[in-house]
């Protein structure tokens, strides 16, 4: 009987390849593995959150105007800096009233929306599987909504300030 067994297999011909993805997903070609994935991922959330911190504590123009002012109070009434500080702050806040009464769209905003819709719509392409996959129409109408939601938000050229907030009149 264990004969028969090993003559069946021998005959049926060398084993199938391995197939990356598996029967699930059929045949892939993988061109990056989860391990540089998820290094680049890593990599990419730091960066951002990196840029975040630096863009949070920036003071902006008012924190500059507000700074330069002070120093001009501490400096004695006969001093020349003080006359050309209160020059500088005065030309700093005429500028920056300027630069609101321009129309400008959020591009950080822009790209979160690209982003959402990206997502949605990668998540909207596994539906088309079909079967249980169908499930993954509802996360995907969540991530196109508040993609197209942002866009409407951001990229609308309105009256922002330095943080890219609208200013409502």
């Amino acid at each position: 009987m264990p004969g028969d067994i090993k003559r069946t297999l021998a005959e049926s011909g060398p084993e199938p390849p391995n197939v990356p993805g598996g029967p699930l997903f059929g045949s892939t070609v993988h061109l990056m593995s989860w391990d540089i994935a998820s290094r680049i991922f890593i990599a990419v959330v730091g960066l951002v959150g990196v840029i975040w911190q630096i863009q949070r504590t920036h003071g902006g123009t008012w924190k500059s105007i507000k700074d330069e002012l002070e120093i001009y109070s501490l400096l004695p009434d006969n001093s020349h800096a003080k006359e050309i500080l209160l020059k500088r702050a005065e030309a700093a806040i005429m500028q920056h009233v300027e630069d609101e009464k321009e129309l400008r769209r959020d591009p950080f905003g822009i790209v979160l929306a690209l982003t959402f819709l990206t997502i949605g719509a990668t998540i909207a392409a596994l539906a088309f599987r079909g079967g249980w996959w169908l499930a993954s129409l509802l996360p995907a109408a969540f991530f196109v909504v508040f993609g197209i939601a942002g866009l409407n938000l951001d990229a609308v050229p309105r009256q922002r300030d330095e943080k890219g907030r609208v200013i409502k009149n």
